[in-house]
């Protein structure tokens, strides 16, 4: 069986635009009020994955792995999750 090993790891985090809203904090959405009339109204919510900040912590981990004298690239799936009222300055406390 192959042995693998983690030749290389590097962490990357970083404050970024929501994805969900956009950086804007809030979604809308169109919502049919009547049918008949073909009517609809702009519904307007607090973005909840930010928190209405607009903004969000972007982690994800980049791994080189050696498996049989070649070499891998392999990625961690990127998360999000939100700030907090966390800052820049305690973001690179993080790292």
């Amino acid at each position: 069986m192959a042995e693998a090993r983690i030749v290389w790891e590097s962490v990357h985090i970083k404050i970024v635009p929501c994805p969900r809203c956009k950086g804007e904090g809030i979604t809308r959405r169109e919502e049919c009020i009547s049918y008949h009339n073909n009517d609809y109204e702009t519904i307007t919510e607090l973005c909840t994955a930010c928190d209405a900040e607009g903004r969000v912590l972007e982690t994800f981990t980049h791994y080189k792995i050696e498996i049989d004298n070649s070499w891998i690239d392999h990625k961690t799936p990127t998360k999000w999750e939100k700030l907090n009222g966390r800052t820049t300055k305690d973001i690179y406390k993080i790292k």
